[in-house]
């Protein structure tokens, strides 16, 4: 599919599949491409901390595939990854989402968005970020339903 998109681009794709080692050690750490499609994905992460990925000091042996080399990008992330504040911390990832918008280190392929129904008797659900289709349970000890009791003589004289 790629490498038919990219050829309506008149840009030719040759595609190669190697063990995932060989992949690893002699394309990714050599840097030894022109373009990858590499997973970023945050479902195992405590924190959805994009530094490994964009940050300057991991272009070289590190996860920085793109080789993005910027120092205002690399201040913001580092920044944002020891605020304990969490409003400065949405500000400068916000600023550094704006920087990425701007360059476009990378093209992301896609975002999964993850849905579900939840009956409207079921109070108390919020939700903050998905990562994983599970992580939608992470609150679900402060679900509840609103009832009242009634008295085993009113249940069975009706």
């Amino acid at each position: 599919m790629i490498q038919k998109d990219w050829k309506a681009l008149d840009i030719t794709v040759t595609l190669e599949a190697v063990p995932v080692d060989v992949f690893v050690k002699e394309k990714l750490d050599s840097r030894g491409y022109q373009a990858a499609l590499v997973d970023i994905n945050f479902a195992n992460s405590p924190d959805p901390d994009p530094y490994p990925f964009w940050d300057q000091g991991q272009i070289t042996g590190g996860q920085n595939y793109s080789q993005w080399n910027d120092r205002t990008v690399s201040d913001t992330l580092e920044q944002a990854r020891v605020t304990v504040d969490q409003g400065e911390r949405t500000r400068l990832y916000h600023n550094f989402q704006y920087l990425f918008a701007e360059q476009i280190p990378a093209f992301p392929l896609f975002y999964p968005v993850y849905s579900y129904a939840v009956d409207k008797q079921v109070q108390g659900v919020s939700m903050g970020p998905l990562f994983s289709t599970s992580d939608r349970f992470d609150a679900v000890t402060s679900w509840f339903m609103v009832s009242s009791r009634t008295s085993t003589e009113e249940s069975t004289s009706k």
